[in-house]
């Protein structure tokens, strides 16, 4: 289970404090975030669609929608989309085409079998 205290180490050390205030101002942010962490990633999984959705879903908690006042600014709305794409799993593209921003795949290796998986389908066939 996903916690305010784990969320720390999906985003850098000097914005943990602030994650923390935004999650006590939104606490349905967390479930929007444990949603993201517990992912289940199948062979149609797409992690950017997903995250587009889940963004979505953040919007009357944070930024220029939201509904309390003190979250209404782009700092916070960039720290949770940023954590949310942080928390997703990778998806066929990203074991290829490793995306430049440090997500939590690249310190979690993606076990072996899927491994495996993915790159037979996209071998081109003959």
């Amino acid at each position: 289970m996903l916690t305010k205290t784990s969320l720390t180490i999906h985003t850098s050390p000097n914005l943990d404090y602030r994650l923390h205030e935004i999650l006590e101002a939104e606490p349905h942010l967390l479930s929007i975030f444990e949603q993201a962490f517990g992912q289940k990633v199948h062979p149609h999984y797409d992690r950017i669609r997903t995250y587009h959705n889940l963004r979505l879903t953040v919007l009357p908690y944070v930024g220029l929608q939201a509904k309390q006042l003190a979250l209404r600014n782009s700092a916070d709305y960039q720290l949770v989309i940023e954590t949310l794409l942080n928390l997703l799993p990778p998806d066929r593209w990203d074991v290829h085409y490793p995306p430049p921003l440090p997500y939590r795949h690249l310190e979690h290796p993606i076990p072996p079998k899927f491994s495996e998986n993915l790159e037979s389908t996209l071998k081109p066939s003959k």
